[in-house]
């Protein structure tokens, strides 16, 4: 375990004492240290970036910072799900061997042997 003790360095003196004291009797109840772990136990479903992805959507909501950039949320994810589906329309087309008329060239033109 790893406390920081926040204070002001002038009471630092009258305070350490007393600190070292409580801190030299913390120990973790029993079942609770890690040498405790045991093969089975439950563990947590999710990883430090999804308490980060959490913590930070909570602090948008709360300051507001979410209610000012919906609008732009919006149109970003609007704008992923049409690349997803133009993506996926590509790759669908590629697979089953079918082309889209647009992706075609003009069958007359300068490169195309007729005059």
């Amino acid at each position: 375990m790893n406390v920081d003790l926040v204070l002001d360095p002038q009471d630092m003196t009258k305070v350490e004492p007393k600190f070292k004291e409580i801190l030299s009797s913390f120990r973790f109840t029993g079942g609770n240290r890690y040498a405790d772990f045991a093969q089975g136990d439950k563990l947590a479903g999710y990883g430090l970036s999804a308490l980060i992805a959490g913590g930070a959507t909570a602090a948008a909501i709360k300051t507001g910072l979410f209610a000012k950039l919906w609008k732009f949320l919006v149109i970003l994810v609007a704008a992923i799900a049409s690349a997803l589906k133009k993506f996926w329309k590509k790759l669908k087309s590629a697979f089953s061997g079918e082309r889209d008329p647009k992706d075609e060239f003009p069958s007359s033109g300068p490169d195309s042997g007729t005059q």
